[in-house]
């Protein structure tokens, strides 16, 4: 199978429809509630702490009396400390919590409005799409990559010939942010079924616990939760038609990042926009080599 099933398969709860969700407004409450907690923490100490040693100076307090009062603050300094530490980290939690119901219940959005996106065409990829004024190409390359066919009958592996066959890889990414930098990666793969039909493409991919699946003029757009490797979830989106396999792919693994939802949402939408430019010709062509005269 060439990619990786998702583990755990939820059906049913609100469908995302690719617009901003309120739970993300609530954790940025969550974070103006935590703030305003700790500086009226601060002030109140401090403030009583003041009060007390005015009243010790003018009722001619000794000096064992401004030392205890001292240690006394900075025990409930410590005390506001941890349980600022502890307000972090459940507000990480919820974000998680957040994230985990956003994946699990996501759908393509139906429209975009794209009017105030900027174009992006890749000539040589033959792929045409959109991208809101905020993002940004930061790379679009052709990259060669063997493959090794399996031996004929009879045929030693060693003597079987590796063919050249290339990969358009696009990079993009959010401006400015350093937690999303190559955000998204849109490539051609799995180019040992790209010979394959749009039909027999999709009976092998069908079988991936699939959020959402279109129609397209050119073929088919699938949406999944991958894993790689190390269990990570990926965001992914295959553009299946009769001669290519495009794949694109949301790389932030952290859920609880400020701003992960509103990017991932935009991940969603940019796909929406996608269009092949050239739908009978395969922009991942192999070039075979002649074989040489006997």
């Amino acid at each position: 199978m060439p990619a990786k099933k998702k583990k755990d398969n939820v059906e049913g709860g609100p469908q995302g429809g690719g617009e901003r969700t309120p739970k993300g407004d609530s954790v940025s409450l969550f974070t103006l509630a935590v703030v305003t907690i700790v500086i009226l923490g601060v002030i109140g100490i401090v403030f009583g702490y003041t009060k007390d040693k005015l009243n010790e100076l003018q009722g001619g307090g000794n000096a064992a009396a401004l030392e205890e009062q001292i240690i006394n603050l900075k025990n409930q300094l410590k005390d506001l400390s941890d349980k600022t530490l502890a307000l972090e980290k459940l507000n990480a939690e919820n974000k998680e919590i957040v994230a985990s119901l956003f994946d699990k219940n996501r759908k393509l959005p139906a429209s975009v409005d794209s009017s105030t996106w900027v174009n992006y065409t890749n000539s040589e990829a033959k792929v045409n799409l959109k991208l809101p004024e905020t993002w940004e190409v930061v790379s679009a390359q052709k990259v060669a990559s063997g493959s090794t066919p399996a031996p004929a009958e009879g045929e030693a592996a060693a003597d079987t010939p590796v063919l050249p066959e290339f990969q358009y890889i696009i990079m993009l990414q959010p401006k400015g942010e350093l937690n999303f930098v190559q955000a998204v990666t849109i490539k051609d793969d799995y180019l040992d079924f790209a010979g394959l039909t749009l039909a027999e493409k999709y009976d092998i991919f069908k079988e991936l616990n699939l959020l959402d699946e279109r129609d397209l003029s050119f073929g088919k757009m699938l949406y999944f939760i991958d894993l790689d490797d190390a269990e990570n979830e990926i965001p992914t989106v295959l553009i299946l038609t009769e001669n290519r396999i495009l794949r694109a792919t949301f790389n932030v693994y952290n859920k609880a990042f400020d701003k992960y939802i509103q990017f991932r949402q935009d991940f969603e939408a940019m796909m929406t926009t996608i269009d092949l430019a050239a739908k009978t010709e395969d922009a991942a062509k192999t070039d075979v080599p002649a074989a040489p005269a006997e």
